[in-house]
């Protein structure tokens, strides 16, 4: 019997990457992304979370990270 994970993490956290730093990305030399949330905990994530989220000016803005009770990407919201 295969277990659904009901419980939902939510961390929230600023975050500035110029659009020269995101390039990095789509050139392979960078898969992860660390953030530091408003609790102060350090996360890596997948930088490609953010691709819809590039603009000319890089990344910018107040995010919230869903992830289940087991840390699995869930999604990825722009708050403001």
């Amino acid at each position: 019997m295969v277990e659904l994970s009901l419980i939902m993490k939510y961390y929230r956290f600023n975050i500035s990457v110029s659009y020269e730093e995101f390039l990095q990305v789509y050139q392979g030399s960078a898969r992860y992304l660390v953030i530091e949330t408003d609790e102060g905990l350090t996360i890596k994530t997948n930088a490609s979370n953010f691709l819809p989220f590039v603009s000319q000016l890089g990344i910018r803005g107040y995010f919230c990270l869903i992830t289940d009770d087991l840390n699995k990407f869930h999604s990825l919201e722009r708050i403001a």
